[in-house]
């Protein structure tokens, strides 16, 4: 599951924390579905994180958010090194993407 909070920056301000659980395939049969609805339920969870608003975004894989150079940036002396209103929704954007090329893909080869 995915959850929000409300955190203050280094400067006092109040932003919306968003810890993105995984929403990628994994392998998993999406044609015919690993289970009844799955296909459905990955949609349902593009579609929810959709109205999301986050200022700073963390995930399960730091490549998902790219820790390591928001860090770097901290380190240098950017309090607001990982705050950013708009990486939220791009990467959401870009897994759902990820995921009908994927659903394509696989009904595809199923054909």
């Amino acid at each position: 599951t995915s959850w929000s909070m409300r955190v203050s920056g280094a400067d006092g301000a109040p932003h919306t924390a968003f810890f993105h659980c995984s929403s990628t395939v994994g392998g998993q049969s999406l044609a015919p579905e690993a289970y009844p609805g799955m296909v459905s339920a990955f949609r349902q969870t593009f579609e929810r994180l959709r109205t999301q608003r986050a200022d700073i975004l963390l995930a399960n894989h730091d490549g998902l958010f790219d820790l390591h150079a928001k860090r770097a940036r901290q380190l240098a002396g950017d309090a607001n090194a990982f705050v950013d209103p708009d990486e939220l929704q791009t990467l959401n954007t870009s897994m759902a993407q990820a995921f009908e090329a994927e659903l394509t893909r696989q009904q595809s080869a199923a054909n």
